[in-house]
């Protein structure tokens, strides 16, 4: 595969298209975006390996929106907070 030069033009794939097929019950669009966005980027560290840390933040950021979304008064609390107070399932 040769790497992309820069007079190619990038195509966007977070379409709304697509957001609909990852789309599940209750999840924020805010974060299916973000998650689409870490898909890309992990997608393209193929090319820069960099990406693939910023594709895991992006991942993480998108966790912290459903867990700001789901957990009743979450407000600013920080994220470690958030984590805590995740009910965890018993195995």
């Amino acid at each position: 595969m040769s790497e992309p030069t820069s007079s190619s033009t990038a195509t966007p794939t977070c379409t709304s298209a697509l957001l609909r097929t990852w789309s599940c019950t209750g999840v924020p669009e805010a974060a299916a975006t973000v998650l689409c966005t870490a898909r890309e980027l992990l997608r393209q560290s193929y090319y820069c390996y960099e990406f693939s840390t910023v594709a895991v933040m992006h991942s993480l950021i998108a966790v912290e929106i459903v867990l700001r979304d789901r957990i009743p008064g979450a407000g600013k609390k920080p994220r470690q907070r958030l984590i805590e107070q995740v009910p965890t399932r018993a195995s």
